[in-house]
């Protein structure tokens, strides 16, 4: 037999060095796109300090080539579906054509640099979890005990929710920390 390929000494150095060291010490985030495949993930999405995106179409439906596996962290959208969906170009207008992981993992990778530049004193891992730990149900998954789906990860990329989470902002409605039984309202109408 031959053997399993495996991340390269000095890339996984790079990673571990990036995720720990870079932003002065708070890590930076690595994103990397799950791949085309519709396989199980290389050997670049299984290392730990990557956050490894998966695609979904515009229905929450798996993309055909989205790879896959335990390793798989979160999904985000991509092109297909009904309606698909269009990324800009630049100079102005958008296309269909960009499509794949390639498109699903700068999503999540926007959403990473949403969070840092809320939070720049948190730290690379932590944002990671927020956005792994707010990311909402794909509607297709069959999640583990844990909450894990091999084909979604722990969900869809969720912006406004990885926000919330970061910031500790309740949802409108929600019932304050301080809120009798039956409240409702999150401010005081005083």
């Amino acid at each position: 037999t031959l053997p399993v390929p495996k991340l390269p000494a000095v890339i996984a150095a790079a990673f571990d060095y990036a995720e720990t060291e870079g932003r002065a010490g708070k890590g930076t985030v690595i994103v990397y796109a799950a791949g085309n495949d519709n396989t199980g993930l290389d050997y670049y999405g299984k290392h730990p300090t990557v956050v490894a995106v998966a695609a979904v179409n515009d229905l929450g439906l798996k993309s055909y080539y989205s790879s896959f596996g335990p390793e798989l962290d979160i999904a985000a959208p991509s092109n297909g579906g009904l309606t698909g969906i269009t990324t800009t170009q630049a100079g102005g207008g958008h296309t269909d054509a960009f499509g794949g992981t390639s498109s699903a993992c700068p999503v999540a990778a926007g959403v990473a640099g949403l969070l840092v530049s809320a939070a720049p004193e948190r730290t690379a891992a932590e944002i990671a979890q927020v956005m792994i730990d707010s990311a909402r149900p794909a509607p297709y998954a069959v999640p583990d005990e844990l909450g894990h789906d091999p084909v979604f990860g722990y969900g869809i990329v969720e912006p406004v929710g990885a926000l919330r989470t970061l910031l500790g902002i309740e949802e409108p409605g929600e019932p304050g920390p301080d809120a009798g039984p039956g409240d409702t309202s999150s401010e005081d109408d005083g």
